[in-house]
């Protein structure tokens, strides 16, 4: 069933992909507002029933959703994509609408043969059978609103119902914050963690810039430009093997940023940019450097530019 509702929701996923090459790309909020009104309300039909487990098949149709909008491939770490879009998860929404129909279930008649049904649920729910009542009981005692468990005397409100939402959102950043800690120096996240530390939105998603510079600008974020340090994986080359055409080292985001002489030019015009929001940049370590250019919202624009233009002249070294 959840992978008939994930077919549903990838052709409308699809439709709106089409509308928004269309029309030369969305702005955040517009994009954002499409999918929920055009893809999420497709799965979040009958999601207060089925809602109560996690569905890869669903995680994945936002996964892509949010993919396509940063410009990167499938194999882009989800917790890069997800903590950079701001995006609540799909967990959280599901668990929302169930608690929405939690409340419609309480406030029915009780001569209803409906609420007759669910009493008699809520009564038989247990470790031994865990029915969906048990299931949201324990979801509710999890997050101290224990209160509301008792059917016959609290009803949960729609301001509860908010609070049970940034709750759960909010462990649900947490949990995201120690998994990109937890995170080895050799994995793709591995300059990602030392300017991400906050689930939200980031400014350059924000930004209007060309659809190209947005892209190479993400890559570049989340570990997945096309360099040797990412490409040396699909060859099953050791870290030490990933080394540049040019200089004979590893070849990753810091270094074809700010040492290989290939784009020495495009570094120093990047430079002289950066030295009008910084006149101290140039005294910062390599690693300061490069945590400011992808922190600092103002100079997002440039760093973007510079990072399509790195990769464009290297593919056509490459392969001309």
């Amino acid at each position: 069933m959840a992978k008939a509702v994930a077919r549903s929701a990838s052709r409308a996923l699809g439709l709106l992909i089409v509308k928004c090459k269309a029309h030369g790309g969305f702005q955040h909020n517009i994009y954002t507002k499409l999918f929920d009104t055009m893809v999420w309300s497709v799965i979040n039909y009958g999601s207060s029933i089925w809602g109560t487990r996690d569905f890869s098949c669903i995680t994945a149709v936002q996964n892509r959703a949010m993919r396509f909008y940063m410009g990167v491939g499938k194999y882009t770490p989800n917790d890069a994509v997800s903590g950079d879009m701001g995006w609540k998860p799909p967990c959280v929404k599901q668990w929302i609408n169930i608690f929405r129909h939690w409340s419609k279930c309480t406030k029915m008649d009780n001569n209803r043969i409906n609420y007759k049904v669910f009493k008699w649920s809520v009564m038989k729910g247990s470790c031994k059978l865990k029915n969906w009542c048990y299931k949201v009981m324990e979801m509710l005692k999890s997050f101290d609103f224990e209160r509301y468990c008792k059917i016959n005397e609290n009803f949960l409100d729609s301001y509860s119902i908010s609070q049970l939402e940034e709750k759960m959102f909010d462990k649900y950043k947490k949990d995201w914050c120690t998994r990109i800690f937890s995170y080895s120096t050799g994995c793709k996240l591995r300059t990602y963690k030392l300017f991400k530390h906050t689930y939200n939105t980031e400014q350059y998603l924000l930004q209007k810039m060309p659809q190209r510079h947005h892209s190479a600008f993400s890559k570049f974020r989340c570990g997945v430009a096309p360099l040797k340090i990412e490409t040396g994986r699909y060859e099953r080359k050791n870290l030490d093997e990933r080394v540049c055409f040019n200089c004979n080292i590893l070849e990753d985001e810091k270094h074809v940023l700010l040492k290989c002489p290939l784009y020495e030019d495009l570094r120093h015009a990047l430079f002289i940019d950066i030295l009008c929001h910084n006149d101290m940049f140039l005294n910062l370590s390599d690693e300061e450097k490069f945590i400011y250019m992808f922190k600092n919202t103002n100079i997002c624009n440039i760093v973007a530019k510079t990072c399509n233009n790195i990769l464009t002249r290297r593919n056509s070294i490459l392969y001309h």
